[in-house]
């Protein structure tokens, strides 16, 4: 157990670390904790006596707000700062005003820029740590999710996410080292020795054995808090699934890669790594963009962006995930005279808080946004309309997108206009969705069927 470190702080005057000391007059008395909603105070108010909490929030119910509560509290038992680690966009966009507003010093940073601190960061004291959107570190063997794991000697902590797990329980051992390692162990090797087994194709998965899976839940139900959407908000949407065909230039290209995969997997030629890779690009193909060898973008077939035009009668945002298809829309729609904003992983960071910003004040805009940028951490409610030009092939993600739309003080009913093309890998990434599969399943699934 990682012993907290005494309150006199050990970091030298060279550190390099940017810690931010806004005015204390920022500050006002007990702001978050009197404006929290009825279910978010009954939250605060079980985890106020903990030092250590999993706020398991579906996103639009108000983590964020319940979260700076908590830290609220926690200001006056000493003056180091709040380390608070956050994806990239929404350092900018949610969390520097916030923090600005608690009037306490603190570091903001991304997973990336953790790596770049992760030295200063561990001799620092810390008053407390929080780390939004928790699920991304959810692999025990990911470099990030060991960075993290190095901060559990932090005191007080604070995780969040509204997806925290995607398939299995099992995805929430990585977070729980970070958060209270004691619990089940900080060693992934004695923690797989005690609670797992080996399951699946050769015995390559690892599951929590059954006779362990009530030991594993009662230990970290006490610091998990719970709120789903469908329970706190009355936002009501539907899905609308569009199929298109293809054209036949289209479908040629598809075909000749596809047979070409299908007869190199029957050869025994290809690997899983390979595959998914093949499988990416015909998925591309399917949406009519792709990049040729000049790395210029190619029109394939304007099916879908055609289909597409139909749903632009009012404002919404057009989720893809691939630059391009990204590129191909942009110019696509901005022919046609279209007022287009894009959201990328290229998107300068200074510039994402300005570009949804204009976003949300525009009543005719259309936002094109990458669904790992555009679709985490970001609030998007100005639109009642989400086409899914492309769809994600993970749950976690396509459910973090929709969730942009789906939040408090969202009063429109919300449309998710899901475009796909028929007899694609497209409806092949539709049905891991639904069944909550992984990118594995996929690939495999797509080879059992094609050979039937």
């Amino acid at each position: 157990m990682a012993k907290p470190r005494s309150s006199k702080s050990t970091r030298s005057k060279k550190s390099k670390l940017p810690v931010v000391v806004p005015p204390s007059s920022n500050r006002l008395s007990k702001q978050w904790r009197q404006s929290l909603l009825p279910y978010q105070r009954e939250i605060y108010s079980k985890a106020r006596g903990l030092d250590q909490v999993a706020l398991y929030m579906e996103q639009g119910t108000g983590k964020t707000h319940t979260t700076l509560a908590l830290l609220e509290r926690w200001l006056a038992e000493d003056t180091n700062p709040i380390l608070v680690v956050a994806p990239l966009t929404a350092c900018e966009l949610i969390w520097r005003p916030v923090l600005d507003q608690l009037g306490h010093p603190y570091v903001l940073t991304h997973p990336e820029g953790l790596a770049k601190l992760e030295s200063q960061i561990c001799k620092q004291d810390w008053l407390a740590c929080v780390v939004d959107e928790a699920h991304q570190y959810k692999n025990p063997q990911s470099k990030r999710s060991k960075r993290l794991s190095k901060l559990a000697f932090i005191p007080r902590k604070v995780i969040l996410t509204g997806t925290p797990l995607e398939k299995d329980p099992l995805d929430l051992w990585a977070q729980f080292r970070f958060l209270k390692p004691e619990l089940l162990g900080a060693k992934w090797t004695d923690f797989k020795a005690a609670y797992l087994e080996k399951c699946g194709f050769m015995g390559y998965d690892l599951r929590i054995r059954e006779d362990r899976m009530r030991r594993y839940l009662k230990a970290i139900h006490p610091y998990i808090f719970e709120v789903r959407r469908k329970d706190v908000l009355d936002v009501r949407s539907k899905r609308v699934i569009v199929r298109v065909d293809m054209s036949p230039d289209q479908a040629r290209v598809y075909q000749e890669l596809d047979e070409q995969l299908i007869a190199e997997y029957n050869e025994g030629l290809i690997t899983a790594a390979m595959a998914a890779t093949k499988l990416i690009k015909l998925h591309q193909i399917a949406g009519g963009f792709v990049y040729d060898d000049q790395g210029e973008t190619l029109m394939l077939g304007d099916a879908k962006a055609q289909r597409m035009l139909k749903y632009l009668d009012r404002k919404c945002v057009v989720f893809c995930r691939y630059n391009s298809e990204i590129e191909g829309l942009h110019r696509f729609l901005t022919k046609r005279g279209y007022p287009v904003a894009l959201l990328t992983g290229s998107t300068p960071r200074e510039d994402r808080p300005k570009i949804v910003n204009r976003f949300n004040v525009s009543k005719e805009q259309i936002l094109i946004a990458q669904i790992r940028v555009g679709g985490i951490s970001l609030n998007l409610q100005s639109a009642a309309r989400a086409i899914f030009y492309s769809l994600p092939m993970s749950r976690t993600d396509f459910e973090q997108a929709r969730a942009r739309l789906l939040r408090y003080g969202q009063e429109s009913f919300v449309d998710f206009i899901l475009l796909l093309t028929r007899d694609s890998v497209d409806e092949y990434v539709y049905d891991l969705l639904k069944s909550k599969g992984r990118v594995s399943d996929l690939v495999f699934d797509y080879f059992k069927r094609k050979k039937k």
